[in-house]
């Protein structure tokens, strides 16, 4: 008999309606503070175009050269200099080619920049090449219009992915709001459930 009751008790009912949606409310809300605002970093067009460089000699213009006196500061240029020019680069949408001696003809894509190692590149010194253009589907492209093309295209879709994520929190979180305040209008009102 006394768990019947517990069972048709109406404030046993509404109690822990009132806890799953607290509980839901609670858990959607801390789950956008975990949830990133966008899908695509704005770095991403220059790293997708500096991967997707030609490497051929004659698809790059040499922009600039520095020479330097010791092993030590040829290294300390190779990351206060080189990020310089990469900041320089990145704000005009020019992919940069950084060309420096190697015994043996070598090309790595770093996030910012293509290094180049090659015989013809005189010791301690770092050459900057502006590459022209870009392969993409067995079709050259220009650095620039790409770059500036895939940035059109991703703050459409941040936004978009934005906007989706703003209206699934307001699908979630207006009813969970509404139904917690049903629960706590329905508890004062009611004298027999007590509100602690």
């Amino acid at each position: 008999m006394k768990s019947n009751k517990h069972e048709n008790d109406p404030s046993a009912v509404i109690w822990t309606k009132l806890g799953v949606s607290i509980l839901i409310l609670l858990t959607c809300v801390t789950s956008f503070f975990f949830i990133p605002l966008r899908v695509f970093d704005s770095n991403t067009p220059h790293i997708l175009a500096t991967s997707l460089a030609i490497t051929s000699e004659d698809n790059m213009l040499l922009y600039d050269y520095k020479v330097y006196s010791t092993q030590a500061r040829f290294e300390m240029g190779l990351v206060e200099d080189v990020n310089k020019v990469v900041s320089t680069f990145k704000e005009r949408n020019e992919v940069l080619a950084v060309a420096i001696f190697g015994e043996t003809q070598f090309y790595e894509t770093r996030d910012d920049y293509l290094l180049i190692q090659s015989p013809d590149v005189p010791e301690l010194n770092i050459e900057y090449r502006l590459v022209k253009n870009l392969a993409i589907l067995e079709t050259s492209l220009p650095c620039r219009t790409f770059i500036m093309l895939l940035q059109d295209i991703i703050k459409v879709i941040n936004t978009i992915y934005l906007i989706t994520l703003i209206m699934c929190a307001f699908l979630v979180i207006a009813p969970a709001s509404i139904k917690i305040s049903k629960y706590v209008i329905i508890i004062a009102k009611n004298k027999e459930i007590p509100l602690i």
